[in-house]
């Protein structure tokens, strides 16, 4: 697994050096997206190599075949060079599924009803059996259930962590987290192993919207990291989808807010698809 020189410059910057995703990506906007400019802003030494961290770094994601790749490469999802707080940096493991192809969230509360899986596992299978790839937080609940149910199908899902790839959390989610790198794949932008922290679920929330055209909120009590993703997704020119539910359940609260607010109803896939098939040009 080989990782191009401008990527490793890049992990020598945020790693080595220290800066952050934000700074690095409000100098990125500064230098005109030019990666190289950039680059040259925060360091002209040739000793980036010698980076203990650096070396560790990228042996650990070459001896657990987890990619690394940059704003730099090809393979980096275009959405994401467009949004707020831009991941100039990311880690992926599983099936090339990060692609081109179609994406949808699928979100929602930790602690789902029966109602809310069912739910879940509806929108997830059938977006998937559509080849749309269902991309979620690998959280307890919703997450879990939409997910679950995608890889069943031909579409797959992708587990955005708010841990590196390798820290399996929640430890619940270890036989989600097997399966998912077998028919799915991992993103982070946390270094491989590291553990997880409580500012980094609702950040990485941006990037679940960010790789997707539109978010379906299943289940969300009044405050919660679904309805930040929504908020994000609306940041972003996405399209948010939502569940009804019960008026008489904390857990619909959110989401029966975001119908008031705009956000479209859903209650079968046709209500989705027929938004993003003409997002994707389908």
């Amino acid at each position: 697994m080989a990782f191009s020189l401008l990527t490793k410059k890049i992990a020598y910057i945020i790693h080595g050096l220290g800066i952050s995703s934000n700074q690095f990506g409000a100098v990125y906007k500064k230098c005109g997206k030019d990666v190289r400019k950039t680059i040259k802003y925060f360091s002209n030494s040739a000793f980036f190599s010698k980076s203990k961290k650096l070396q560790h770094i990228l042996h650990t994601a070459k001896k657990h075949n987890i990619d690394l790749f940059s704003i730099a490469d090809s393979q980096y999802p275009p959405s994401l060079n467009h949004i707020h707080h831009m991941a100039p940096l990311l880690f992926y493991k599983g099936k090339n599924i990060i692609g081109p192809q179609p994406k949808v969230a699928v979100v929602g509360t930790r602690c789902a009803s029966a109602y809310g899986k069912r739910a879940a596992a509806y929108f997830g299978r059938q977006l998937s059996m559509r080849d749309i790839t269902v991309v979620s937080g690998m959280a307890a609940g919703i997450d879990c259930c939409a997910q679950k149910a995608a890889l069943a199908e031909k579409g797959g899902s992708i587990g955005v962590l708010g841990a590196g790839i390798g820290y399996v959390y929640p430890p619940a989610n270890r036989s989600l987290y097997r399966e998912i790198l077998d028919r799915g794949g991992l993103l982070s932008e946390y270094i491989p192993f590291s553990v997880p922290k409580k500012r980094n679920f609702p950040q990485r929330n941006r990037l679940i919207s960010g790789l997707c055209l539109g978010v379906v909120i299943i289940e969300s009590k009044s405050r919660g990291g679904a309805l930040i993703t929504a908020n994000l997704a609306l940041e972003q020119g996405k399209e948010v989808f939502a569940v009804p539910g019960s008026i008489f359940s904390k857990n619909s609260r959110g989401t029966n807010r975001l119908i008031q607010q705009g956000a479209k109803l859903v209650s079968r896939i046709d209500d989705v698809l027929e938004e993003i098939c003409a997002l994707a040009g389908k």
